[in-house]
């Protein structure tokens, strides 16, 4: 079994997709099964790395939990970090817009879901289960 495959003569690995071959039979390709509700808003949760900007050019970046789903997005502990992806039945990659709201000001990020989340702006570390996403041994004190 395998979750990464050669696709033009490179490797790109997915949580999604992948292999499976048995004794005697030939390689199949096999697609993860969805088996809790929301699942695109329950793929948010978890740690995550991600970069802020204010409406100038200030960024900072910020570990972030998001830890629950309240209504149409996922949140972090104190509510002070939200995400949502307003299109959830679109075909394509999906937008995900966060909010962080410090004091009088509020500072965006945005990322499209991937396959293992990772883009300029965010990059999940740890999933919902607390899991490490395939990155080794990270320090991330």
């Amino acid at each position: 079994m395998r979750f990464s495959g050669e696709k033009a003569g490179r490797y790109s690995s997915s949580r999604v997709h992948g292999f499976v071959q048995l004794p005697g039979e030939p390689e199949m390709r096999m697609v993860r099964m969805a088996l809790e509700p929301n699942e695109a808003l329950q793929g948010l949760l978890g740690q995550w790395m991600m970069r802020f900007s204010d409406n100038a050019t200030a960024q900072e970046s910020k570990l972030v939990n998001l830890v629950q789903i309240t209504g149409d997005e996922a949140i972090n502990e104190d509510g002070s970090i939200r995400c949502e992806q307003p299109m959830l039945d679109c075909p394509v990659k999906v937008r995900v817009y966060c909010a962080w709201n410090r004091g009088r000001e509020t500072r965006r990020s945005g990322f499209y879901q991937e396959a293992n989340n990772r883009s300029s702006s965010a990059l999940q570390t740890r999933d919902r289960h607390g899991n490490l996403m395939g990155l080794g041994n990270v320090p991330l004190d």
